[in-house]
């Protein structure tokens, strides 16, 4: 960033300079002349007009053999570099029939995922299909302000990828350009454009010529205007003489093949300007294409959808009147497919062929509408088994060309792996020795889910988290149906508290008003036990009265003043909640009490005779504890850390509740700026609402049978080498998922020894 502010600060001063010395001009000559001077060697006038005159210099190997291509991108002052380099991945080389391509490739991107993370290096797949033989070829690139530092950075990254693909397997060389070059098409720039430039320099040297005879007959003075002559005559001569040669980039650019998860740009114009910026720097003109989709439509979208009381039919509709805007083949073309009925999954590409400024209006709008209709879903969207392909001989289908990974090659819209994070709690080591870590202090959102089958390990590794969150000075709450971590608490000097008998206060008002606390109360019974609206009101304003009557009562209490009542749907509602609200007797304790403890807490709802709560009344008892948690957070205000980790066991058991309405997704949502931590651990992914997943920082998934694990992909969308890593290991393995991070890390995880001292 420091470089390229003084560049354009050094351009700046010298366009400046080159203003102030047509000024002096009337007063000193001699000063005008070297500011200009000074100005030309600022600004490099003659540089800039070889760019634009001649096109971007693409510097290719004149030596047999060579593999690398180097770019200059120059804008004035400054310039960009991008060096870039090919190796061919098959293990013969003049192809391979019946290559399972989906497959080779996922293994090479896995072992490239553990070496790609410099911001300023990326690379793309390129299939290249001969008849029965195919060859894949990995372009790497690296970019720098500094034309030095490429090879050093290039030499570092291809032995770091070769060495990583042949300790996984593949097999990888260098390709020789002439190998490739029907990939890259390069074509010299013709001499239309020379011929255009000694034009244009012969009539700066007639209006030179003509300037100079009036001079010398006295006819007028020399003025500021000849100085300009002059200098456009320095600055345009070395392209005239250039033998340097320049070339354009005729290979197409409109190529997609993706099995992983890619990013779109929500508005076209976003996507016309960086098609022009990738015209720009390879010298080429013609169409781009704007990919639209809708991702495979998990319930969290549909739920989204259906709130909102839109069909997804309304996508098509929106491609018809795509369609109407004009009706010209030369603009543009429309192709809309959809894909796995089942999973409501649809994907348009729209292609347009130089578009005036009304189709984009048009489109803009078209798009803002999808926005406000389907929310983030069009930003970021998962396609698999889509193939886009371009045949090299239109008459002829024996060969054909695939771009992989990437929109297209040396393209903003590239995706870069994000780095790694390191500090924190280390989960454990991936599959190439680095550690994984996940730190509460920089996740953007501190909750997590933790999944996995019976007996993978899910309560181990919540023990294990527990105790290093413990070393970081973060307490825990552990909602523990089954008393599993009683053993813990007692290692640690934890607090077990049980539920049937030390029952949480969940009237505490906590600075909430009596009406938004009867309300809660009365909507978690209505969900839980299917209340009518009318029961609903009842209770409401049941509470309500008992806090106008009383400072204090239990719940218990309001359920014997409804038995005072002998209506029908009274007698109904008191019948549905006298066993949970009969638990609710005096004394209750209060959340602030047990929050305010520094140690770890368990709730069991597990009495020691053995005795389990009911699954209605569990799932009551932690909505009261959950609400409370949520008003006694909201009171202490905003912290700017985690303080507390609340984890839930059996989560498929507690949160089985309606999505939007519950209580564990306003906890989602909202408490991470209070300082708490929601971690929900169960073995039934769709028990539990599923924008939970798309709110959580972290998603750690445990090994589980292959149907468990394939039951996970149409929730998670998982990779299929993740899938395989999942269902083919043993217990201690598992992968991790992290906010904005779009690459599951594949581990084998790191339990604490106490922790697994502590399992049942």
């Amino acid at each position: 960033m420091g470089y390229r502010g003084n560049m354009d600060l050094v351009l700046a001063i010298g366009i400046l300079l080159l203003l102030v010395s047509m000024c002096l001009f009337q007063y000193s000559i001699l000063f005008s002349i070297v500011v200009l001077m000074i100005s030309f060697i600022l600004i490099k006038p003659h540089r800039l007009l070889e760019e634009l005159l001649l096109g971007t210099r693409i510097v290719l190997p004149t030596t047999r053999g060579r593999t690398f291509f180097l770019v200059e991108r120059r804008r004035g002052a400054r310039r960009e570099y991008w060096y870039g380099a090919y190796l061919e991945l098959t293990d013969v080389h003049y192809g391979v029939p019946d290559l399972d391509i989906r497959t080779f490739i996922g293994r090479a991107r896995t072992v490239l995922e553990g070496v790609m993370f410099d911001p300023n290096a990326n690379y793309a797949f390129i299939v290249k299909r001969r008849g029965e033989k195919t060859r894949v070829f990995l372009q790497a690139i690296v970019k720098d302000l500094e034309k030095r530092n490429l090879k050093p950075r290039m030499q570092n990254l291809l032995t770091s990828i070769l060495k990583h693909l042949k300790s996984h397997g593949v097999e990888a060389r260098l390709a020789k350009v002439e190998e490739i070059d029907e990939i890259l098409k390069f074509e010299e720039v013709g001499i239309t454009r020379r011929a255009f430039i000694i034009i244009l320099l012969i009539g700066i040297l007639s209006l030179i010529g003509l300037r100079t005879n009036l001079i010398l007959h006295g006819s007028t003075t020399v003025i500021a205007p000849d100085m300009l002559l002059i200098y456009a005559l320095v600055s345009i001569l070395p392209s005239a003489f250039s033998r340097t040669p320049h070339y354009k980039i005729i290979s197409p650019l409109k190529i997609l093949l993706s099995n992983e998860a890619v990013y779109t740009i929500p508005t076209p114009y976003d996507v016309y300007n960086a098609s022009k910026w990738v015209h720009q720097v390879f010298n080429t003109s013609g169409d781009f294409t704007l990919i639209l989709k809708l991702r495979p439509a998990p319930q969290a979208v549909l739920d989204a959808i259906e709130s909102k009381a839109y069909k997804l039919y309304e996508w098509g509709q929106a491609f018809d009147k795509l369609k109407t805007i004009t009706r010209s083949k030369r603009y543009y073309t429309i192709a809309e497919r959809r894909f796995k009925s089942k999973e409501r999954l649809y994907i348009g590409k729209a292609v347009l062929i130089s578009p005036e400024r009304a189709i984009l209006d048009q489109l803009t709008e078209i798009m803002q509408q999808l926005n406000m209709r389907f929310g983030s879903t069009l930003i970021k969207s998962y396609v698999e088994d889509i193939m886009y392909g371009y045949s090299s001989n239109p008459k002829s289908r024996d060969e054909s060309l695939f771009y992989t990974y990437d929109l297209i090659p040396l393209s903003p819209l590239t995706i870069i792996p994000p780095k790694e994070v390191i500090g924190g709690i280390v989960l454990g080591e991936d599959e190439y020795g680095r550690e994984v870590y996940i730190d509460f202090t920089k996740l953007p959102n501190f909750h997590g889910i933790i999944l996995g089958s019976t007996g993978s390990g899910k309560s181990t590794l919540a023990r294990s988290l527990i105790l290093d969150l413990q070393e970081q000075g973060i307490n825990s709450l552990i909602i523990d149906p089954l008393g599993e971590y009683c053993k813990l608490m007692e290692l640690i000097g934890g607090i077990v508290l049980d539920m049937s008998t030390n029952i949480i206060d969940p009237l505490e008002l906590h600075g909430l008003k009596p009406e938004s606390r009867a309300e809660s109360i009365a909507w978690a019974c209505s969900l839980i036990f299917g209340l009518m609206p009318v029961q609903r009101d009842i209770l409401k304003e049941t509470i309500i009265k008992m806090y106008e009557r009383r400072e204090y009562f239990t719940l218990k209490e309001v359920l014997e003043e409804l038995e005072k009542d002998y209506g029908t749907e009274v007698r109904d509602l008191v019948a549905r909640i006298k066993t949970a609200f009969s638990l609710f007797s005096s004394p209750n304790t209060s959340i602030s009490e047990i929050l305010s403890e520094l140690k770890p807490i368990t709730l069991v709802y597990k009495s020691p005779d053995g005795t389990i709560l009911s699954e209605e009344v569990s799932k009551f008892v932690t909505w009261m504890v959950l609400d409370q948690i949520y008003s006694y957070m909201m009171k202490e205000g905003i912290v700017h850390r985690p303080k507390i980790a609340v984890f839930i066991d059996e989560g498929h058991r507690l949160l089985r509740l309606p999505g939007e309405q519950s209580i564990i997704v306003r906890l989602y949502r909202e408490t991470r700026k209070f300082g708490f931590s929601i971690i929900t651990i169960t073995q039934v992914p769709t028990d539990i609402p599923t924008i939970l997943y798309e709110l959580a920082g972290f998603i750690v998934v445990l090994t589980g049978p292959e149907r468990y694990v394939r039951s996970l992909m149409s929730v998670l969308r998982i990779p299929e080498d993740v899938a395989e890593w999942l269902a083919f290991n043993s217990i201690g393995c598992g992968a991790v998922i992290r906010y904005g991070d779009p690459r599951p890390r594949c581990v084998k995880l790191r339990i604490r020894e106490e922790a697994l001292k502590t399992s049942r």
